[in-house]
């Protein structure tokens, strides 16, 4: 943004002024830090909008493409629901405590151990 509060398109950020990044083709100065979201055996051309592989034995990754942000809201489950979920719960370590002392009784006879 110039100084006079005019915003200046950009395609690249050397089309903006040193403080200022290239932001959805629009010069802004933000507080941010951008940075090359890729791996160090990769090179991004600007010009050409390609990435190419310029060392393939180095690590690569990436970063999520952010997009505008948003909310999910999550209705509530039924009373009944959360019984059920309990019931299951509570009957899935009911059953897994009976297997386990089960389990060591089988193997303490079979092994001999007191």
């Amino acid at each position: 943004m110039s100084k006079e509060g005019v915003e200046i398109e950009c395609q690249t950020i050397k089309d903006c002024d040193g403080s200022e990044y290239c932001v959805n083709k629009k010069c802004v100065s933000t507080l941010t830090t951008y940075h090359e979201a890729y791996g160090t055996g990769l090179q991004y051309d600007e010009a050409m909008g390609r990435v190419f592989v310029v060392d393939s034995t180095k690590p690569t990754w990436t970063e999520s493409t952010w997009d505008n942000p948003s909310v999910r809201i999550y209705s509530t489950t039924s009373n009944s629901h959360k019984t059920v979920e309990l019931i299951v719960g509570i009957l899935w370590m009911v059953t897994s405590m009976v297997t386990i002392i089960y389990i060591r009784k089988y193997l303490r006879k079979i092994l001999k151990i007191e």
